[in-house]
């Protein structure tokens, strides 16, 4: 009885012939054709993964793959089925969410024969409108005091405005 053992290294057909020789001189062979299937790769991810609307975030992943096959990797950021890249061989990707998200972010790693995906969860804050116009500080009897107020939000949000404190009867007028 003999035995061998051997690991390889990448997927394929390998044709392994032995052959077998006794005291007589006498030999024996055999052959073999050895199919190896690929071996999905291995996928990591960093999560969770926090930030603010409007503010880039990266998300990182990373595979590894027994085959040593090359890796490409792409990112579906809302987790919708729709890929937000294409195939890049980098596995961490920098991104910026227009909104507050709370939800999952998910990274496919293709070694050109098998898929894997991995989900990372990530939390977008909400960022607070911020105005960035300066308000004229000198206003006249009798005439009407204006002011265009520039406000900033990286958000799609929908605005309301208030007076916290105003003389008596001045009011807001909404564009």
């Amino acid at each position: 009885v003999f035995c061998e053992t051997h690991t390889f290294g990448n997927d394929g057909e390998y044709l392994v012939t032995i052959s077998v020789t006794n005291p007589a001189d006498e030999t024996g062979q055999g052959t073999v054709t050895v199919i190896v299937t690929n071996v999905p790769p291995v996928l990591t991810v960093e999560s969770p993964v926090e930030g603010f609307e409007g503010t880039p975030v990266t998300l990182v992943s990373s595979a590894t793959d027994v085959g040593d096959d090359e890796l490409r990797y792409r990112w579906d950021f809302d987790d919708d089925g729709q890929w937000d890249t294409d195939f890049s061989l980098d596995g961490s990707v920098e991104y910026t969410y227009a909104n507050e998200y709370d939800g999952q972010a998910v990274v496919e790693v293709d070694d050109g024969t098998d898929r894997v995906t991995a989900g990372v969860d990530v939390v977008i804050a909400n960022v607070p409108p911020q105005i960035v116009s300066d308000p004229p500080t000198v206003a006249f009897t009798e005439q009407r005091y204006e002011y265009r107020v520039v406000v900033q939000d990286p958000g799609a949000e929908v605005f309301t405005w208030r007076f916290d404190e105003a003389p008596d009867g001045m009011t807001v007028d909404e564009f």
